[in-house]
C-alpha cells in the first residue's frame, strides 16, 4: 500500500512556517491547509479523507477509507509488515523537501505520526504510529535502494498471501513474483472456458491489452515503475499462454 507516501503532494511550500508562529500554531495551519486539499483518491480504492491533529495525545493522524468490501483486499493490507512500511515513509519524508519541513515541526513539537485506515462502515483495519525517535532516526541514503526493495517484496508477498483470488466464473489470479536481478514483476492469471475462436481474436486481445494499460499507467504500480522494472502480466488461457509485457520505456 504504497500511496500513503502521497498523502500532502501538491500542497505547495510550507511558507506559513515562519519565526512569527509558535511550534503548535504552525503545526495546526499546516493540518488545516492539508485538509483544504481532501479529499482526494490515492487510487481507485483508497480515499485519503482528512489529517487529523490530536493535541492531548500529540499525534497527527492520517485517515484513509477503503472503498471497497473486498475481504482479500483488506487482508493484503494486513498482510503487509508495518516495520517495512514506516521504513518507506520516513525514507520518503526525509527526501523530500517540503515533507522534511514537516517531519522538522513535528519534531519541535513534539508529536507522533499516525495513519489510519477504515472501511466504509468506519471501522479500523489498520493502524501504526510513527514515534519522534522512529522519523528523527537518519536513514543512511546507502539504504535508500534497499528499503524500496524491501518494500517491494512486502507488497509482492503480501499479495502471494491471498492468491489464488476468483475474479469471476472466468478469471483467477494465480500468483505474483518479483525478480530483483532481472528487473521483472510478474502477475500471473488463469482464464477458463474460452473458446478457441474467441481466444484467437484480435478484439480479444487488444482488448485486454487496453485494460492491462489502464493500470500500468495508474497509480498502483508506481513503485515498481519508479524501480524502472519490466512488469509482465501473463494469462494462461486454457493451456495457452498470452503475454502483454510493460518496459520502463513503455511507461515513462
Amino acid at each position: 500500500m504504497r500511496k500513503i507516501l502521497y498523502f500532502i503532494m501538491g500542497l505547495g511550500v510550507l511558507s506559513f512556517f515562519s519565526c512569527t508562529q509558535n511550534r503548535q500554531s504552525a503545526l495546526e495551519k499546516f493540518v488545516e491547509d492539508a485538509n483544504n486539499e481532501l479529499p482526494m483518491y490515492i487510487n481507485e480504492h483508497v480515499l485519503y479523507d482528512s489529517i487529523v491533529l490530536h493535541e492531548k495525545e500529540k499525534n497527527v493522524i492520517m485517515c484513509y477509507s477503503i472503498d471497497i468490501d473486498l475481504d482479500i483486499f483488506v487482508e493484503s493490507l494486513n498482510n503487509q509488515d508495518t516495520t517495512v512500511m514506516k521504513t518507506m515513509m520516513i525514507t520518503y519524508f526525509q527526501n523530500d523537501s517540503t515533507m522534511s519541513a514537516f517531519l522538522s515541526m513535528m519534531d519541535s513539537a513534539n508529536y507522533s505520526i499516525g495513519v489510519e485506515y477504515r472501511n466504509r462502515a468506519g471501522d479500523v483495519l489498520k493502524k501504526f504510529i510513527i514515534t519522534k525517535e522512529e522519523y528523527s532516526k537518519k536513514i543512511d541514503p546507502s539504504q535508500i535502494e534497499n528499503n524500496r526493495n524491501n518494500q517491494m517484496i512486502n507488497e509482492v508477498n503480501s499479495i502471494k498471501s491471498i492468491c489464488p483470488v476468483e475474479f469471476d466464473e472466468h478469471t483467477t489470479w494465480k500468483d505474483v513474483s518479483l525478480d530483483l536481478d532481472q528487473k521483472k514483476l510478474f502477475y500471473v492469471y488463469e482464464v477458463r472456458n474460452v473458446s478457441t475462436a474467441d481466444r484467437n481474436t484480435i478484439y480479444l486481445y487488444e482488448n485486454m491489452n487496453k485494460n492491462i494499460k489502464n493500470v500500468v499507467d495508474g497509480p498502483s504500480l508506481e513503485l515498481f515503475k519508479e524501480a524502472n522494472l519490466t512488469i509482465i502480466f501473463q494469462y494462461v488461457i486454457d493451456g495457452d499462454t498470452m503475454n502483454f509485457t510493460y518496459t520502463p520505456e513503455d511507461y515513462n
